[in-house]
């Protein structure tokens, strides 16, 4: 690596300082010597003085000669009108419009605005229906992480799914409402507090949150031996854990039409989803299939 002349004179400087030193304290009778180094000294300074005086001479030369080398603005031109004679510039004043502040948050759309999204389509879909193995745990809740421990069921289960839509509508939540009406003359039985299934503590809320391309599982009954009831209820907080509270009404018949009714809204945007999905129930062929 090559050394500046300015870095060799200070490296030399502090060389001779030191070698100075050490020679007053180990023979401070040579006062010979000590005039050396002091001459030495006062000619490094020197130099070093000459040096600096010379590099700024040097750049400020450097700098005029470059500053006459460029052409002004009106030459650069005529000599561009006389290279190419179609070259006509022309300059012309810019106008603005000047907008207030309250124009212009009038004329900018806002990102939030619900009447934007009043319209908006979002895309449920359902992904099938039908009976699955479960396990439920003491309190008759479906296991959200089977184990093998459980006490064995089957659940009729449906799976919905939100399709790609608009993506400024990250999330929404659903709740659902489900109603079975018997083939006979029987009354229908309604499910108030259907119950989404999940494996963390989003199955603790009566709704479900729905992202693009989010699935979520919805149960609608559960058959243990030769009773069938509807799954539902709540959850109770005891201590630090939450502890489901069934609350199955049986179901007498073999055969349902249920519907589901899915609905929710997101505020801020003004979108709502009100849905209808209608599925065919049999006890006794334990099938369960969205209705044709």
């Amino acid at each position: 690596m090559a050394l500046s002349i300015d870095r060799t004179v200070g490296i030399g400087g502090v060389t001779i300082g030191l070698i100075g030193t050490g020679i007053v304290v180990l023979w401070p009778q040579k006062r010979w010597l000590g005039w050396a180094f002091i001459g030495l000294g006062v000619l490094i300074a020197v130099v070093a003085i000459v040096w600096a005086l010379a590099v700024r001479h040097a750049r400020k030369e450097f700098a005029d000669r470059h500053r006459e080398a460029l052409p002004s603005p009106t030459a650069q031109l005529t000599q561009n009108a006389l290279i190419n004679p179609q070259f006509n510039p022309v300059i012309a004043p810019v106008f603005a419009p000047n907008f207030n502040q309250a124009q212009a948050q009038e004329q900018r759309p806002r990102i939030n605005d619900p009447s934007r999204y009043k319209n908006t389509k979002i895309a449920i879909q359902c992904l099938g229906a039908e009976f699955l193995d479960v396990e439920l745990t003491p309190w008759y809740e479906i296991a959200p992480r089977p184990d093998g421990h459980g006490e064995p069921a089957k659940a009729a289960i449906i799976e919905f799914r939100r399709n790609a839509d608009e993506p400024a509508v990250d999330y929404i939540n659903l709740t659902a409402q489900i109603e079975l009406h018997p083939t006979s003359e029987r009354n229908s039985t309604l499910i108030r507090q259907a119950r989404w299934l999940a494996r963390d503590e989003a199955r603790l809320a009566l709704h479900a949150s729905f992202r693009i391309q989010t699935v979520r599982r919805l149960a609608v009954a559960l058959v243990k031996g030769n009773s069938a009831v509807t799954y539902e209820g709540y959850y109770q907080k005891e201590d630090i854990f939450a502890v489901f509270r069934e609350e199955f009404q049986p179901l007498y018949e073999d055969e349902y039409e249920v519907e589901v009714h899915l609905f929710g809204t997101k505020q801020n945007l003004g979108v709502t989803v009100d849905e209808r999905f209608y599925f065919e129930l049999s006890f006794s062929k334990m099938s369960f299939r969205p209705k044709d």
